[in-house]
C-alpha cells in the first residue's frame, strides 16, 4: 500500500502583496494555503501559520495578542 503523506496546512494572516506572489509556488511545492484577517484567526485551523507585522498591526497589539492566544489555543 502506497500512503500520500497529508497536505500541510498554511494559513497567511492578513497577507501582504509579497506574501500573495508566494503563495502559488507554496501550492505547487505541496502546501494547502489558506488567507484570513487577523479577526478571524480563531476560526481557522492549520500546521503553519505565517503573520507578518505590519505598521497597522501595531497599531492595535492586543488585537494581534489576541488573535495569537486564540489560535495558540485552537491548534
Amino acid at each position: 500500500m502506497i500512503v500520500t503523506p497529508a497536505q500541510r496546512r498554511l494559513l497567511v494572516v492578513d497577507p501582504c502583496d509579497d506574501c500573495h506572489r508566494l503563495l502559488p509556488g507554496l501550492r505547487v511545492a505541496g502546501w494547502d494555503v489558506d488567507s484570513c484577517a487577523l479577526e478571524a484567526v480563531g476560526e481557522r485551523s492549520c500546521d503553519v501559520g505565517l503573520l507578518r507585522l505590519q505598521p497597522f498591526h501595531l497599531e492595535r497589539p492586543e488585537a494581534v495578542t489576541k488573535a495569537l492566544r486564540e489560535w495558540l489555543s485552537a491548534n
